[in-house]
Parts: structure tokens; sequence; C-alpha cells
């Protein structure tokens, strides 16, 4: 018997996104901001990948481009969280590349709980389809889902809305905890103990058609007590993984939810990173690490002593991660290259220092300046990522953001526009700011949403030399994953530009 089935992400059929999204209206900010990641041939919608493997030959894209090359630690770190437990497991990475092995797995009847992650949905669809397949299968199956999606329905949804959402997805169980490996293992230990539930804390149920939210308790699971196990993985790792050497974040920035739903900022101590890094380097199949931590060179100290440790044990893999500007220096920068570090995810949001003030950015437009100078100058990889709409944003700061970016020139770039979230701390300044509606549809004292995506479109069309980067099923872990597969930088510059250039002609009306 299988005690947990994990299932990974789904990576939905594009098309049947895009014409999901166009209901919202052509003229809508949502589907504005689609239109500048696909374009059509032969009445079809392609994403950037979607694009290179239908019509590039080239034996380095023999194995395609797919969310799923970079392995789900979310499965590793669930999977690795059971088996310490001694509870069985098996997992499916990808939902549409695994859908048959899916199949013949529940067609067994041997599954006890299946779990459904939610870290990339930002809405129920991908969801639903993997609940519907389950149950046309074998409905007794029970399931599981958690996850950001799941937390944050909690978080901002009433409760009579709440429990007629959590009713259309039809699953049996609801993690309301932002950690949540807890409650998974104990809801697997009743399951297959054949014990009540009632008691386990952080689920919720429906009995009778009534909505049961258990008992909720705060879960502070510490990273090195369970670090992955990646050797039970051995086999689905084709050279790129994901890992962490912190909770939360250190920071507090307006505009991000993030470190409430992590809770206190909780860094490894760096012999517990090397301990990590050991495992890591052990596996055969791995080339290439993806650090996650939300901000990796905080403090500066530990990150230069992490990055020495790296260079003294000889680990041969290649690393990439999301830095903070204000966070480096010479020595930094040198070490960085000196341990492998193939490229850096910067959130820089904006180059205008009121703008910066009010995202609570702590960090000066020098500072930016400086550190992207250095990351160039040691000729990392870099990917600057920037917001267009933030409270006490005006036609001036954003023309100061793209003087910005045409002047320090990153590797790549992305403007995007400001999305609302009603958890994150600017909502608590909405009367200050005339803030009103939600999501990526707004208006304040200073701009609205439309006017934000007006100027989103206009640094797509008018800034040259960075590249921008597109976003759906690709972004900068979508620029590691073509450098492993054997891409030269030059080579992902020059297919990202035709990309880019084709949606450009749509724009301006062009065939």
């Amino acid at each position: 018997m299988i005690d947990c089935l994990l299932i990974g992400h789904n990576e939905m059929d594009f098309s049947r996104y895009e014409k999901t999204l166009h209901l919202y209206g052509e003229d809508s900010e949502i589907y504005r901001d689609l239109l500048l990641n696909f374009v059509e041939y032969k009445n079809k919608p392609y994403h950037f990948p979607g694009l290179l493997n239908e019509f590039v030959k080239d034996p380095r894209l023999d194995s395609k481009l797919r969310l799923s090359d970079i392995f789900s630690l979310t499965i590793a770190y669930l999977g690795s969280y059971l088996s310490d437990y001694e509870i069985s497991f098996d997992y499916i990475v990808s939902f549409q590349d695994e859908m048959e092995k899916l199949r013949r797995i529940l067609e067994t009847g041997q599954v006890r709980l299946t779990a459904v992650t939610t870290t990339l949905y930002t809405s129920m669809q991908p969801i639903l389809e993997i609940v519907r397949f389950i149950r046309d299968i074998n409905p007794k199956i029970k399931i599981v889902i958690g996850g950001p999606y799941i937390y944050s329905q909690f978080k901002v949804t009433g409760r009579k809305k709440l429990s007629m959402i959590l009713a259309q997805i039809n699953a049996d169980f609801y993690i309301n905890e932002n950690q949540g490996e807890q409650a998974l293992k104990e809801l697997a230990e009743a399951l297959r103990d054949r014990k009540p539930y009632d008691k386990i804390k952080n689920i919720a149920y429906f009995d009778h058609s009534q909505l049961v939210v258990n008992a909720a308790e705060k879960e502070s699971n510490i990273l090195k007590e369970h670090s992955v196990n990646w050797k039970l993985f051995d086999k689905d790792i084709s050279g790129l993984v994901a890992t962490r050497t912190a909770i939360s974040c250190p920071f507090s920035c307006s505009f991000c939810a993030f470190p409430q739903h992590a809770g206190a900022y909780r860094p490894m101590e760096p012999v517990d990173v090397e301990r990590e890094f050991h495992h890591l380097n052990q596996q055969k199949n791995i080339r290439s690490v993806s650090i996650i931590d939300d901000t990796f060179n905080v403090p500066l100290n530990r990150f230069k002593e992490i990055l020495k440790m790296k260079i003294n044990n000889g680990y041969s893999f290649r690393w990439n991660a999301y830095l903070r500007c204000q966070y480096l220096d010479e020595e930094a920068a040198s070490l960085m290259k000196q341990s492998g570090c193939e490229g850096v995810f910067l959130g820089i949001e904006s180059a205008n220092q009121v703008v910066l003030d009010a995202m609570n950015k702590q960090v000066s437009v020098q500072d930016l300046e400086c550190g992207l100078s250095l990351l160039k100058k040691y000729e990392i990889m870099t990917f600057a990522s920037f917001i267009f709409g933030f409270p006490e944003e005006t036609g001036d700061s954003i023309n100061d953001t793209c003087d910005f970016i045409r002047r320090m020139s990153p590797d790549f770039y992305r403007t995007q526009l400001w999305y609302y979230d009603p958890l994150t701390p600017v909502h608590r300044m909405k009367d200050y700011y005339q803030l009103s509606g939600s999501g990526f549809c707004w208006d304040h004292k200073t701009m609205d949403s439309k006017t934000a995506m007006d100027n989103v479109e206009k640094a797509f069309l008018d800034i040259r030399g960075p590249v921008w980067l597109t976003q759906y099923n690709f972004d900068f872990l979508g620029v590691i994953n073509m450098l492993n597969k054997g891409f030269t930088l030059k080579e992902i510059k020059r297919f990202l530009r035709i990309f880019n250039a084709r949606i450009t002609r749509r724009m301006k009306g062009q065939r």
C-alpha cells in the first residue's frame, strides 16, 4: 500500500488557459499581461518553451523544455519528511507528462491518500483537473490539498464563500497551514491506522455538507531536522534541483505577503548548509542547484562563509539564487564567480527612491547600481524584475526605472503590473493611498492599473539592449534550464529576441 501519493505541478494546456483569460476581455489587464507571453501561429497560441519544443529541431531539445525539468523541491521535501516517519509514499512530478503513470497507480487500488501540491497555482483550474482525474479513476481514494493556494483561500475568504470554493474543488481534506508537513503526516497516519482525524490540527473537511475546520496550531518545522533525502528521487533527477537554506524572508516589503505566510525568518547555519551541499554533491545526476531562499545573500557574512565552504570542498555543481543588490561587495562577487554561480534573480522592483521607500525595500538607487555593476564585472548572468504601479508610482518614477534598465543593462529584465493582494502590508494603508479594487485591477491616488499596464507595454516596445524575459512557463529558471541543456547565453537571447519581435509586430498591428 502507498500511504501517500504526492502529485506535482499541473502545467495546463496553454490554449485552454489563453481562452480562459480571454473571457476577461482583450482590454483587461490580466489578458494584456498574457499577450506579452505568447505568439500565434496558424491560430494557435504558443508560449516561449512551447514554440521551441514544437518548431526548433535541435538535439539539445530532444528532452523538451518543461517546468518539471527542475525537480520539485516540494515533492522532495514532503517525500523525505514522510519517509522520516516511515510513511510509504510515491510521487508524480508532472501531472500532464505522467498522466498514464498516475492512472496505472490509481487503478491498483493501493493508494490510501493523494496529496495535491499548489505551489505555483494562482487559480483553481489546475487543481480541479487533477481532482476530477482521480475521482474518475477511483472515487474511493482520499484527496488532500494544501500549499499556498489553499492557505490563501482560508486567509482572505469568508466562511460561506470558502465553503463554496472548497466544495467546488471536491477534495476530502484541506490543509490550512503555510507549512503543513506535520498535518499531512498525521492525516496519512490516521488513514493508514484507521484512526479518527477530528483532532488533527490545521485540517478542514466536510461532514454532512458542513465545513469542519479543526483547531489551528502554528507549525515550526526545522530544515536541518528534515533535510531532503535525495537518494529517494535519484531516478527522476535529470540535472537540475532546487533547495533552500532558510525559511521565510528577513524583510517585509509592502507588496509581498510571503513573510506573513511563512512566519519568522529561520536561516540554516553554514555547517548545516554544508551537510546539505555534501548530499547534493554525492548525487551523480545533479549538475545545477537553484537556491530558492527569498534572499540568499543575507546576512552577507553568512553568504561569504557558505561560498568559501563550497569552494574549499570542491563541490562540482553550479548554482543560482535570488539576491539583493545592496548585500554585495567585491569579495562576495568574486566568491560567487569562483563557486560556480551561473546567474541570479534580482527583485529590484523600482529605480525611483520614493517608490522604493513606499515599498519598504530598504535600499537606495545607488546601492542597486553598485550591486549590479559588481555582478556585471564578474560576468554573472542577471535577471532584474520590476513592478509598475505600486502606490506613489507616477509617470516620472516609471521613467526613472526605464532609464535605470537602459543604463545598467542586466542580461534579462521584465516589468510587470503590480498585483494588489489584501494580505500584503500595503493594504493597511489603503485609506492613505486611496486604494480601491484588487488583483490586477486597482486605482490609487497617483495611478490606476490601466495606466500602469500601458507603461508595461511601452517598456516592452521601447527598451533596447537587455532582453525582455517572458514569464509564462519559463522565467529565470527557464534560462538556467536551457544553459544546462547546452545552449549558450547568446543563443538564448537570440531565441527570445525573435520571440519578442513577433509579439512586437502583433502589438503594432503588423503581420
